[in-house]
């Protein structure tokens, strides 16, 4: 639900998109992807090489970074698509209406919490 309040706040900025491309070590798992799909309210695409994703990306802004003039069709071909995870609408309706403001809720209830304890470990 916390990657739910960064799409409310891309979304909020006037920036939008159709699908997400998700990589890392949860995308091996069709239950999470189908059930973030499902908060998010957005298409998720699973592409070939998502466990090395982090990895790539962050060669690819070195390669960048080295060659300013580099092409983005050339340094950041999307891999393959393998599948495609659409949000059920009953299941977005239920995060978004009833689990979402129970997170809000929470989130804002023990942020003090948190705040209190990094001010202790900084002394």
């Amino acid at each position: 639900l916390g990657l739910l309040d960064g799409v409310l706040a891309v979304e909020a900025a006037g920036l939008s998109g159709e699908a997400i491309t998700v990589i890392g070590g949860g995308s091996r798992s069709a239950y999470w992807l189908q059930m973030l799909a499902d908060i998010l309210g957005r298409p998720l695409q699973q592409r070939a090489g998502g466990d090395v994703g982090p990895a790539l990306g962050a060669a690819r802004l070195a390669w960048l970074a080295v060659e300013p003039e580099a092409s983005l069709d050339e340094v950041c071909p999307p891999p393959p698509l393998l599948q495609t995870f659409t949000p059920r609408a009953d299941r977005s309706a239920f995060y978004r209406e009833q689990r979402h403001p129970v997170f809000r809720s929470l989130y804002q209830q023990l942020k003090p919490v948190f705040l209190s304890v990094g001010e202790a470990s900084t002394g």
